[in-house]
């Protein structure tokens, strides 16, 4: 008996077990796929220690940094109302200020962290 007829008859006797194996490596897959890409952007030098852009979240700004993310999320006085990944921007709409106001106050945090390695 072949290989593939061995796993067709593996199949047909579990479908079940079958397809929860499949989704279980689509997952492992993904995931590793994922893994190997933010390892590849923020092997990059030019990806590392990013100027503050309104676009990014808290937490991009310290994996970035190499920083806690609560400890970023805290430094920018994210309110508790905040859906789960706000931007910079979003967070500045939800304190009612200036964009330009949470990224100044955001690059004095990372100025302090800076000396502080």
């Amino acid at each position: 008996m072949s290989r593939l007829a061995s796993l067709g008859r593996i199949v047909r006797l579990h479908p079940v077990a079958s397809a929860a194996f499949g989704l279980a490596a689509c997952f492992v897959l993904l995931f590793a796929v994922r893994l190997v890409l933010i390892t590849v952007h923020f092997a990059d030098p030019a990806n590392r220690r990013s100027e503050p852009q309104p676009w990014m979240t808290p937490r991009y700004v310290a994996m970035s940094w190499q920083l806690p993310p609560d400890a970023v999320a805290a430094a920018l006085k994210v309110p508790p109302d905040a859906p789960r990944r706000p931007t910079i921007e979003g967070i500045a709409r939800l304190r009612g200020v200036p964009v330009a106001q949470v990224i100044a106050e955001l690059e004095a945090y990372l100025a302090t962290q800076g000396r502080a390695e």
